[in-house]
């Protein structure tokens, strides 16, 4: 941590410390960026794990860090996505970063995630249930025994107990004693392909567990599995327990959700890239189109948006901008019934709540009396949209910002009426790659809905990584958009269609 920086920043720090030979893994607290973007580049680089605790996320956090250290908070989304964009563990307190500096300086390197599975070898039933609870809660697993490890574990097991994942040893320590049993164990579980991890319970003092932890960590080593250990005992016993088990390379702690919370961040702590996509292809006529809004500003209308991000490969629905009740008549009928009529005039962002958005509209009659209807409701001022009416389909948002301290950022997320409610949206800096973009998708909140879920199809998403990568190419390569929104963004087939959107100039 270094204040107010009023002399060497968080990128000047940063450089240096992942220089140093006597640094294994870096770990700041910051208020603020001096220089988002090149933060994120030096991150991007790092050959060291780097783990942030950003303070000020929350409205008085941010206020506080003003008066702390007449630092602007920024946009915590913002931040939280491009740290893990460039492959950064966020912390949320001082004791977690410290837990996760350990954990990663022990497993500096990703590991490789196959099944995601974790093997869990207890000596209680009950801890192990918890463990499993909190292993839930993170896009690890528990893993599925093979056939082959659960006849290896039978051999110390008594009959009458099944073996499962967690791995309650306490039957074959009476059995046999806590030497077999866990060595037993942890050979069967590390030889086992569908195991990544492998979660070690132990309790210092008594008679019961007493084993060589030095032999249960050479297996561990030897099979390239990360382990880590959960601790409880005697005070001195466990202390020491705890020195000699670090010694040897294995981060042990005492409470079992911050056992997890290290184990799932070394997993999902992403590979960053250089960052940027491939030339993006854009029509004919596009930038000639752009050129022509350059004394605009403020919001565009729906219509001129979407035009917009056609010529930069965004899907938009079909749609007819019409000046008459006789010509909306002829885009229905062309379009097909039902339609969606609009009424669009610059700066109208939010039409749903002026009346100006109606749906389901299946007769020529009825879109004649729309037209009307919209027009002295827009008091003659804006224009009127005949759109193609988009059934089913999950609705999703897009978006593109420019951010104060991280300039160009993209924005993907859960969309509809519920953008503003549930929030479940994903930041990164742009441009982007086409890996970056599905990692995004990835950290949605929401994602398991993108895989069809009751009436939902799934959602297609190289089609939806390709929209935002090209957001980000759309606002990167034009300096005069400010800002960007798609909503909603609906999946169609295989693909996402732009049902709304409004782009937004400087």
């Amino acid at each position: 941590s270094i204040g107010n920086k009023a002399d060497v920043n968080e990128c000047e720090l940063l450089e240096y410390l992942l220089k140093d030979p006597e640094t294994a893994v870096v770990g700041l607290y910051l208020e603020s960026f001096a220089d988002g973007r090149r933060f994120i580049e030096i991150c991007r680089s790092a050959e060291k794990p780097i783990v942030v605790l950003k303070g000020g996320k929350s409205a008085k956090g941010a206020a506080a860090a003003m008066s702390h250290t007449a630092s602007l908070a920024g946009n915590s989304a913002v931040i939280s996505g491009a740290l893990a964009q460039a492959g950064v563990v966020e912390a949320t307190d001082f004791k977690q970063m410290l837990d996760l500096c350990r954990a990663l300086s022990m497993y500096p390197k990703i590991p490789k995630k196959v099944t995601g599975g974790v093997a869990i070898l207890t000596y209680s039933g009950g801890a192990g249930i918890v463990s499993s609870d909190f292993i839930d809660k993170t896009t690890l697993s528990i893993a599925d025994l093979s056939q082959k490890t659960k006849d290896a574990l039978e051999i110390i097991y008594p009959e009458w107990m099944p073996v499962a994942n967690p791995v309650d040893l306490w039957p074959a320590i009476e059995r046999g004693g806590s030497e077999i049993a866990y060595g037993q164990a942890i050979k069967a579980v590390c030889d086992d392909p569908n195991v990544d991890a492998v979660f070690l319970h132990y309790y210092a003092g008594g008679v019961a567990l007493n084993f060589d932890i030095s032999s249960i960590v050479e297996t561990a080593r030897k099979s390239r599995k990360p382990m880590f250990c959960w601790l409880m005992g005697e005070a001195e016993k466990a202390k020491e327990f705890q020195i000699n088990t670090q010694n040897l390379g294995i981060p042990v702690y005492r409470e079992l959700y911050r056992a997890v919370e290290c184990m799932a961040a070394v997993f999902e702590r992403e590979k960053p890239e250089s960052g940027g996509a491939g030339p993006c292809k854009v029509s004919a006529g596009t930038h000639e189109y752009l050129t022509k809004l350059h004394d605009s500003y403020g919001a565009l209308d729906e219509h001129v948006s979407k035009k917009i991000l056609a010529g930069y490969s965004i899907p938009a629905v079909e749609e007819k901008l019409v000046d008459s009740a006789e010509d909306a008549v002829s885009a229905a009928r062309l379009l097909g019934f039902p339609v969606v009529m609009k009424g669009v005039m610059p700066g109208g962002i939010h039409k749903t709540e002026s009346g100006l958005v109606k749906l389901g509209i299946s007769s020529e009659e009825e879109t004649g009396d729309l037209f009307s209807d919209l027009k002295v409701r827009m008091e003659g001022k804006g224009n009127v949209l005949v759109q193609r009416q988009i059934k089913g389909g999950l609705e999703l948002i897009a978006g593109f910002m420019r951010d104060p301290q991280f300039g160009p950022c993209v924005m993907v997320g859960l969309g509809g009426i519920f953008a503003e409610i549930l929030k479940d949206t994903v930041f990164a800096v742009a441009p982007l790659s086409l890996q970056e973009a599905l990692s995004m998708i990835g950290r949605l909140k929401s994602r398991k809905l993108l895989n069809g879920f009751r009436g939902f199809a799934p959602v297609d998403r190289e089609s939806l990584a390709n929209i935002i990568v090209n957001l980000g190419e759309l606002g990167c390569g034009n300096p005069k958009i400010k800002e960007i929104d798609i909503n909603p963004l609906i999946a169609v087939g295989k693909g996402l269609v732009a049902v709304d959107a409004t782009v937004i100039l400087q």
